[in-house]
């Protein structure tokens, strides 16, 4: 498999990156992934994922967990808890990033929607992109601020979700 390999930080450009710790999916891939560290800025990333023409398969499992609204199950019921946690905290980063409370994003790879649902709550105008026909279905079917645009592409095979 083919895997990208970042040698410079995405965040602020700074070349100097030390391993962080190695993670195991241990719920859906079974495979290890490396997290490294900009000692310049502070940013964690993951070093070595797939390519995108092999990243699809990750995410179109049916375990993977994000693109499902089930509670059935402690595992489920603790995700939902802890994605509404952090999509709170996503946005107070933001809008302290940003120096504002309310601004235009745009949401590439939204995947379900979830947090471009929450940042369009609070007052952000919203773009969000997808890639993954089932992800975007989801996010179209379940979202309350969605006005799908079929008619547009932001991105070849990838289309604008919504408009908030």
């Amino acid at each position: 498999m083919e895997k990208l390999i970042i040698n410079a930080c995405p965040v602020c450009g700074g070349a100097h990156l030390k391993r962080v710790m190695t993670c195991t999916d241990f719920y859906a891939s079974g495979e290890q992934f490396e997290l490294y560290s900009c000692e310049d800025c502070g940013f964690t990333f993951t070093q070595g994922v797939p390519v995108e023409a092999e990243i699809g398969k990750y995410y179109e499992t049916p375990d993977y967990i994000s693109h499902t609204d089930t509670r059935k199950g402690a595992m489920n019921t603790i995700y939902h808890y802890v994605r509404s946690y952090m999509l709170g905290r996503k946005a107070r980063l933001v809008a302290r990033e940003a120096h504002r409370k309310r601004g235009r994003l745009l949401d590439i790879g939204t995947g379900t929607g979830y947090f471009a649902d929450t940042m369009a709550r609070r007052g952000w105008k919203v773009e969000a992109v997808e890639k993954s026909p089932q992800a975007r279905a989801f996010a179209k079917a379940v979202q309350l601020c969605n006005r799908a645009l079929q008619g547009r592409s932001a991105f070849r095979s990838q289309r604008i979700l919504r408009r908030c």
